[in-house]
């Protein structure tokens, strides 16, 4: 178990003026407009496909999904928005890549233009003339070698229910299952038995999870069940990266199934989220499936918690409302004591992180705020302590909805800085253990191509209980103005550890490899300010923040 080290520090505003709620974060918690336009409706700028330039930028967009690789590097996926030109709105199936060491995007596959047919090739197949058609709020998955994608909108009515794996190593797409048609029923087989045969219909809007064994999970969004017309879905799939099989784990056949919450806290073969569509989810340090509020229609949305066992099958109700349309509950007299009903307020199209200590992260979506009724882009920021069972508010605005964004200096992180309110953007927890965030859209039509990081002590681990983890690190001086020193103790102290430093935007600045139990490493020549220093041994990782 990796255990937190800092103290979050959160400074309440009562601004009894403009008649709002704000939450200001002190330099302890800060966002950083990292890349992209402070304008909205930005075409792309696509350079020379596979070379990075740092003129190079993906146009503005919502629905796009993310994920980081193993080196560090946040790549984006389609969409609906802007290509090379800033007039043809339109589904996307271009590939970007930014690293944060240069700060340059590369645009790695896919085409300039919007709605774009795709090339499916021959199923199972890879080819480097495949390529997925574009698509609006598909799903992705990281593997341990891989980048999937599912699903998504395409055309005006027209969903999609085929399977891709990009091999980043090859830069080569596969069609691996599902239709190269539009509009699939689903085709279920038997409940809990894998078959060949198996595929989730065609939808848009679902969520996802990957487990600890590469398994994609998926639920719910908006398409087509056994049979019927296009409507909200409430089924549970899983899909065996290893065999190439889909399962249909759990839920109806079937559309528009209610909720059953049963008693909140307790397990129930009953219970269920309902149909829904566009919520977040997250996987906890157990393996247990987790999700937060989404959609019904325009006018209902949830702010229910839930949690799946994947070992029994079941469902539990955590905290939220079992009711829609429920408003955010905070204990206004001390956020940072919150109370057992604090909970953020039904939304759909947020984004979502878990951090290194396997907290859940929530920003933004559409929804409700503290009070009223009336459904607006948000710009909140809560952490779910999984352990506790508990919200804690962290930042933004719960009184004062649809803010534009505080771009301040691109580059430098400051605490008045703000994404602002937004929805259907795509967010990635970066290797140093911040948080990604790219794009969106606010309360009319206009989309964003922006890419903010968030950092926090919050975010920063390390271990440093012996009875837990065999290894204690010690980092000092801290401030540290020519040398900083590793000190381990414990079982670490044998390993061979990799040790990076990053900038507060991620770049990584140093690195160093060292066995043994004492490290001084010179810092003079860093500008100052503040920087991670990651360890990592192949079975930790350790995660110290120092100035």
């Amino acid at each position: 178990m990796i255990t937190k080290t800092l103290t979050n520090f959160l400074l309440l505003h009562s601004l009894l003026l403009a008649g709002l709620l704000y939450c200001s974060i002190a330099d302890a918690q800060e966002w950083t407009w990292v890349s992209g336009s402070d304008l909205t409706d930005q075409s792309g700028v696509y350079g020379v496909m596979g070379t990075p330039d740092p003129a190079n930028g993906p146009g503005s967009r919502n629905g796009t999904v993310g994920f980081t690789d193993d080196d560090g590097r946040i790549w984006i996926y389609g969409g609906f928005g802007l290509a090379s030109d800033a007039i043809t709105l339109g589904r996307l199936n271009d590939l970007w890549r930014f690293d944060p060491a240069t700060g340059e995007w590369t645009w790695i596959r896919g085409s300039n233009l919007t709605d774009q047919p795709g090339n499916y090739g021959t199923m199972g197949i890879p080819h480097p003339a495949n390529e997925p058609p574009g698509r609006n709020r598909p799903n992705i998955w990281k593997t341990a070698d891989a980048c999937w994608i599912f699903g998504g909108l395409g055309a005006p009515g027209e969903r999609r229910n085929d399977l891709w794996r990009y091999d980043m190593t090859a830069n080569t797409w596969t069609w691996v299952k599902g239709s190269s048609a539009v509009n699939q029923f689903g085709a279920y087989g038997a409940q809990g038995t894998p078959n060949p045969n198996n595929s989730p219909g065609s939808r848009n809007g679902a969520f996802e999870w990957t487990d600890a064994d590469d398994n994609l999970w998926l639920f719910g969004g908006f398409g087509f069940g056994a049979s019927g017309d296009p409507s909200l879905l409430a089924d549970l799939w899983k899909f065996d990266a290893s065999s190439f099989e889909w399962t249909w784990v759990q839920g109806s056949t079937g559309t528009d199934i209610s909720p059953v919450h049963g008693t909140m806290g307790t397990p129930s073969n009953v219970n269920t989220p309902g149909a829904r569509v566009s919520s977040v989810s997250w996987v906890d340090k157990e393996g247990n499936l987790w999700l937060f509020g989404g959609w019904v229609t325009n006018f209902i949305r949830y702010n229910d918690l839930w949690k799946f066992d994947p070992a029994n099958g079941q469902w539990t109700w955590m905290k939220g409302g079992n009711i829609s349309n429920q408003n955010a509950v905070l204990n206004i007299a001390d956020p940072t004591n919150p109370s057992p009903d604090d909970t953020p307020g039904a939304r759909n199209g947020s984004v979502s992180w878990t951090d290194v200590n396997g907290n859940f992260w929530l920003y933004g979506g559409f929804g409700l705020g503290l009070n009223g009724d009336v459904a607006a882009p948000l710009n909140d920021l809560w952490m779910y302590e999984v352990e506790e069972n508990l919200w804690y508010f962290k930042g933004g605005s719960l009184t004062d909805l649809d803010q534009p964004p505080v771009y301040g200096t691109m580059g430098t992180p400051d605490a008045n800085n703000t994404p602002g309110g937004r929805s259907s953007m795509a967010g990635t927890l970066g290797s140093d253990g911040n948080l990604w965030l790219f794009g969106g859209i606010n309360g009319g039509t206009a989309r964003m191509n922006d890419l903010w990081l968030f950092s926090s002590d919050d975010l920063i681990s390390g271990v440093d209980d012996p009875a837990v983890s065999g290894t204690i690190l010690r980092l000092f001086p801290n401030p540290a103005y020519s040398e900083i020193h590793l000190s381990i103790a414990g079982g670490g102290g044998s390993e061979q550890w990799q040790v990076t430093i990053y900038d507060s935007l991620g770049k990584q600045v140093a690195n160093t490899r060292f066995s043994g139990n004492e490290l001084s490493w010179p810092v003079d020549r860093l500008p100052r300010g503040a920087y991670l220093l990651s360890m990592d041994n192949g079975k930790e990782r350790e995660i110290r923040r120092f100035v």
